[in-house]
């Protein structure tokens, strides 16, 4: 038996046409919110050209609904515009929340490097009393306190930066 290969529909021309009229803007309008010509609404909407990443994502923040949602779904079907903006904001928090997750860990990492730096300094204090291998440790122990230290500081700045992006995009 032979099998049979599907490609998915392609939803992309009839949701961008359906999203802009819904909106009530023309292509000319619409291409201008989007940073975009004419030409390029009108060759995304009949299909005769497909979009870059960068302009699917600019359409998905623009209609508030996921990539997936704006090429594979028909929106144009009762409640489905609506739904696919309830899954977008519900990624949205969903996200959210897992970067707070990771900012907490973050913020245990810092808390217990701290804790191992206050016992470095008291253990650092009767070095001339230990080992000379414990010795080399512990003078080696400043440098990667600092790096681990930054790291830490680097890792939460990207997890605020991913957050504030979350919210600011929505999704």
């Amino acid at each position: 038996m032979k099998k049979i290969e599907t490609q998915p529909q392609d939803y992309l021309p009839a949701n961008l046409r359906y999203l802009r009229k819904q909106f009530g803007l023309s292509q000319e309008v619409f291409a201008e919110k989007i940073g975009l010509n004419r030409g390029n609404i009108a060759s995304y909407e009949n299909g005769s050209c497909q979009p870059k990443i960068c302009n699917l994502k600019n359409f998905s923040k623009f209609f508030q609904v996921s990539i997936g949602d704006l090429t594979s779904s028909d929106l144009r079907k009762l409640g489905a515009y609506e739904n696919a903006i309830n899954n977008f904001n519900k990624k949205s928090v969903w996200e959210i929340e897992v970067i707070d997750t990771y900012l907490t860990k973050a913020q245990e990492t810092e808390r217990l490097l701290e804790s191992l730096q206050t016992t470095f300094a008291i253990t650092a204090s009767k070095i001339n009393e230990l080992p000379s291998d414990i010795q080399f440790l512990l003078l080696n122990y400043q440098q990667m306190y600092k790096a681990s230290k930054k790291i830490v500081a680097t890792h939460k700045d990207l997890l605020e930066y991913l957050k504030q992006k979350s919210i600011e995009k929505g999704y």
